[in-house]
């Protein structure tokens, strides 16, 4: 688990099972980068770990190449 939480986190986990802290760094990366992507009704909506370097949103028209700044 990341080492910042409090310490009270760590040992409710520890009830469960074994627990190992770790600081949060690019690479190697210790934590899984979880993401997902939903469709409903027409829409795409998602969500990533922020922290994560690999984990970034872009709009659904710039994925389709539809996006201008202008």
């Amino acid at each position: 688990m990341d080492e910042h939480p409090p310490p009270d986190g760590a040992e409710a986990l520890a009830t469960l099972g074994p627990v190992t802290t770790a600081k949060r760094t690019v690479q190697p990366y210790a934590f899984a980068v979880p993401a997902g992507v939903m469709r409903k009704a027409g829409r795409n909506c998602g969500a990533t770990e922020i922290m994560s370097p690999w984990g970034d949103a872009v709009h659904e028209s710039q994925a389709l190449g539809q996006y201008s700044e202008g």
